[in-house]
């Protein structure tokens, strides 16, 4: 299944590749014009943006632990197994970025464990913490990414570069989403997401039936969008939805965990059960989100667009 990750991660960089080849060897051509080696630094400077931005998020996913079922409502019963599973979660706590504050957040859980290493209920309260702040930090991941593809969506007017956005902070959400977890999903599971992200990148008919629960027009008209931006705010809105359906999808995989797949038909029964949850968590936050990014459109599209670019990067 790795290899199959590997080989998906080559077919996206290609069809990525070819999409923008066209628009890449005329402005490569013209810098050649220039000079040859300003050509050559602006093909090097491509292809690093590529590597960092989509091929080294993805293979630190895949070297990212697969989860145990990270939700309170899936906690081991035994003590020992529970102590295990505190462990498990403390020695991944990559949504620490500095590695000091890791470090010391680390000690401190570890210590909380072992204090409360014979007290089932005291175990149990120190996990359930830790894991619903993990949760909150993905939560507000994902809106925030959401909020981003939906601005500049809005503002771009340019269907490729939205396109190739909707790639790269699709990607970047899956592997924030998986640091902040400190977990990954399954290898097969991986391979649907990125199918997903690159299938959303192409069309917006990937709703399967929730848009029409979405009052695009109740939450324009509320804040007075310019008739000239109303098309591409309502691409924003919906390129922001299936990026908010992706991080919740993947939010479900990592809750849910490896342990219930224990055939084809488990397998596939947890992936309806993600999906529907995602859809409903999706619709749920959407209202308030499109309300928040289309006011900023309106107010202060220059402060907008750099919060996207801080997202972005």
């Amino acid at each position: 299944m790795k290899r199959n990750v590997v080989l998906l991660i080559i077919a996206i960089v290609a069809i990525v590749v070819v999409i923008l080849m066209g628009n890449i060897i005329l402005i490569g051509d013209k810098l050649m014009n220039l000079h040859v080696y300003v050509g050559y630094a602006f093909y090097l400077v491509l292809l690093g943006l590529l590597f960092w931005l989509v091929v080294l998020p993805l293979l630190r996913i895949m070297n990212a632990p697969s989860t145990p079922a990270l939700h309170v409502k899936n906690l081991p019963t035994e003590k020992d197994e529970l102590y295990k599973y505190g462990l498990l979660i403390a020695r991944n706590s990559r949504h620490i970025e500095n590695a000091a504050d890791r470090r010391n957040h680390q000690k401190a859980l570890l210590r909380k464990l072992e204090n409360g290493n014979e007290n089932t209920t005291l175990l149990a309260e120190i996990i359930t913490e830790e894991i619903n702040h993990r949760m909150k930090l993905i939560d507000a991941s994902i809106r925030e990414r959401a909020l981003s593809i939906l601005i500049i969506t809005a503002l771009s007017q340019n269907g490729r570069f939205d396109f190739i956005t909707s790639i790269i902070i699709n990607f970047r959400l899956i592997h924030e989403i998986v640091r902040l977890s400190g977990f990954r999903p399954t290898y097969a599971q991986l391979v649907r997401l990125y199918f997903e992200v690159l299938l959303a990148s192409f069309i917006t008919d990937l709703s399967e039936g929730f848009l029409e629960e979405i009052d695009f027009s109740a939450i324009l008209n509320s804040v007075n969008i310019p008739a000239v931006l109303l098309r591409s705010a309502m691409d924003g809105g919906l390129s922001a939805l299936m990026t908010m359906r992706i991080g919740y999808v993947t939010k479900s995989y990592i809750r849910k965990g490896t342990a219930r797949i224990t055939s084809r038909k488990e397998n596939e029964k947890l992936r309806k059960e993600a999906r529907r949850e995602a859809i409903r968590m999706s619709v749920k936050a959407f209202p308030a989100l499109a309300k928040e990014g289309f006011t900023q459109i309106k107010n202060s599209s220059f402060k907008a667009v750099g919060g996207f670019f801080r997202n972005l990067f």
